[in-house]
């Protein structure tokens, strides 16, 4: 993983698995005290990079390995060798939890971080298999699932134990979706397009509108 300088391009820092060939980094979050979370795909783990980390790192202009915050290895269900598991993960406002998924199973996992425990959560209404980018807002959750060009909503509960899925589309127009954001009450989706033999260029961001 990379820190680049926006301004110039110019690599600021760089951060890397503890197990280099072994693990495979997808996706990040920054919780309000500036800390990273990585989830790691391979390995189910989640790592840590608090915000004085990445200072340090930039000022030596070096390199840094990342340190395990979170492992869920005997939490998530087994799966086969080489599986991609982990994927997407989000802070809430407050920093207290993040929620990951499990893009094999369509799992969701509650973070704590204060204690470094993970819950899974109970699932009803239907699945977030193929669960890759999430988005988090007050009790709702979206989840764009790459491997169904699909977008899931959900209503978490309080304790953020258990969640309800409360409308999902389907639409191939999205392209193996990756990540998103909300913006003017619309989601705004990354179409990766990395199941096309050739890309279509340039790259598009999708608008979806009504859920």
């Amino acid at each position: 993983m990379t820190v680049y300088d926006t301004a110039n391009g110019t690599r600021l820092a760089r951060f890397v698995s503890p197990a280099p060939g072994a693990s495979l980094l997808t996706g990040i979050d920054l919780t309000p005290d500036g800390t990273a979370y990585v989830t790691d795909s391979l390995l189910q783990l989640v790592y840590r990079l608090p915000a004085t980390t990445i200072e340090d790192t930039i000022a030596s202009g070096g390199t840094t390995t990342l340190a395990t915050g979170f492992d869920l290895n005997g939490v998530i269900a087994p799966h086969p060798e080489g599986a991609i598991t982990l994927n997407g993960i989000e802070s809430d406002a407050t920093g207290r939890y993040l929620i990951t998924a499990d893009m094999a199973s369509g799992e969701l996992f509650r973070l704590e971080r204060a204690t470094g425990g993970a819950r899974k959560l109970t699932v009803t209404g239907g699945t977030a298999v193929f669960a890759d980018g999430l988005l988090w807002e007050k009790d709702q959750l979206w989840a764009v699932q790459f491997g169904s060009d699909g977008i899931s909503r959900l209503t978490l509960s309080a304790d953020r134990t258990s969640a309800t899925v409360t409308s999902h589309l389907t639409d191939p127009a999205l392209e193996h979706p990756t990540a998103l954001l909300r913006m003017g009450g619309s989601l705004h989706v990354l179409r990766s397009q990395f199941a096309s033999a050739t890309l279509d260029l340039p790259s598009s961001v999708a608008k979806v509108s009504g859920i």
